[in-house]
């Protein structure tokens, strides 16, 4: 390692680690006629274990709009980015089963869920291609940590991540000392490039709302295989599941199998097929409850659902599915059980006009229905 003095703050700095500490985002110039104007955020990169005690962490800077410039080329030139990312990919989901120990709460696509250590030891989701993961813990000094998950679809939840956030700020009793870590996996380099569209306004969206809540947020992200960075070389995502230990804040690739998912997995499922004009996350579990609650939502039958369910499963995948070639074994299993209960059970059958609550069983895995709020 090379040593030297540095005049301008008359301490020794490590030359190495200033080079790699240092965007090289100056490599996407190569391939672009014109200089790439970057906005710098307030959205960090995590220490990278050579920074001194009074030295501030490295901002993330972003392409500005217009340059054809994307949110994961631009992360992809950051070795701290690029290392936290293998180190993630590098290890095997793990397993969650029947056999699992810990507490899980499981968060479906489309859905939002905070929690605390006192009400689960594991929050998760899997079976991600083009969707995205976003996982977020919060600490502060005047209460306790709060992780929430989230599985999303589209680039259509502006304002379900700002409530997200929002969510940790009432809880940190708006504390001006609140830390935030984000981790986000999902996405690949698939051929209508749905994957780059969400990656590029899930991190635009985050790095405005760090810019937003700066006077009391300070947000790093410390994980981040998105499209190209989560992309296997084969057109397919490595990582499709991410879980986060809600006492450690330590995330990991993750599968879970049915008994994880929790209760009415394909109620909840059938979400997707609802008719809500504005696309919306739905809030399943918080802090502030020992329940998991699925609220009422519309749904019904619609013309071509029984052509649609006589389909093979490759014409199924085909119409069904944003990455038809991506999908895991049991996915047109699962979605045939969701669009069978869409014709066959009407939604007011299902919630009259009380959302359905689920409390757990003891320390295991295991949901019973309570009675409604």
């Amino acid at each position: 390692m090379v040593i030297a003095n540095s005049d301008s703050t008359n301490t020794l700095v490590s030359l190495d680690n200033a080079i790699k500490r240092v965007s090289s985002l100056g490599a996407l110039q190569v391939n672009n006629t014109e200089e790439i104007s970057f906005r710098r955020t307030n959205l960090y990169l995590p220490e990278d274990g050579f920074c001194l005690d009074d030295e501030e962490e490295t901002p993330i800077y972003l392409a500005q709009e217009g340059y054809g410039v994307s949110a994961d080329e631009c992360l992809g030139c950051l070795p701290q980015i690029m290392d936290a990312r293998d180190e993630l990919l590098a290890q095997n989901p793990v397993n969650l089963t029947r056999s699992t120990t810990e507490r899980v709460l499981y968060v479906g696509q489309g859905e939002v869920a905070h929690a605390v250590t006192s009400q689960c030891d594991v929050i998760v989701s899997d079976k991600a291609t083009t969707c995205h993961i976003l996982a977020i813990r919060s600490v502060s000094p005047g209460a306790a940590p709060l992780a929430s998950l989230t599985h999303v679809d589209a680039a259509s939840y502006e304002d379900c991540i700002r409530s997200m956030i929002q969510h940790h700020k009432k809880h940190h009793h708006e504390s001006t000392e609140v830390r935030l870590s984000v981790h986000i996996v999902g996405g690949f380099d698939d051929s209508n490039a749905s994957s780059k569209k969400i990656s590029n306004w899930l991190i635009n969206l985050l790095a405005d709302i760090a810019e937003a809540e700066r006077d009391w947020l300070h947000m790093t992200l410390r994980d981040c295989a998105i499209s190209s960075l989560n992309d296997s070389g084969r057109y397919s995502p490595i990582g499709r599941g991410l879980a986060m230990n809600v006492h450690t804040g330590h995330v990991f690739l993750a599968k879970c199998d049915s008994y994880i998912a929790g209760p009415r997995p394909t109620l909840r499922a059938a979400r997707l097929w609802s008719r809500a004009t504005t696309p919306e996350l739905s809030l399943i579990h918080d802090e502030r409850s020992t329940c998991l609650q699925i609220e009422p939502f519309t749904y019904s039958s619609f013309e071509g659902l029984n052509k649609l369910l006589s389909f093979p499963d490759d014409l199924l995948l085909h119409y069904a599915s944003t990455s038809p070639d991506c999908e895991e074994e049991g996915f047109c299993r699962s979605l045939r059980s969701t669009l069978t209960l869409v014709r066959d059970v009407p939604c007011h059958r299902v919630f009259g006009d009380k959302p359905l609550t689920f409390t757990r069983v003891g320390y295991s895995n295991t949901w019973k229905t309570t009675a409604s709020f």
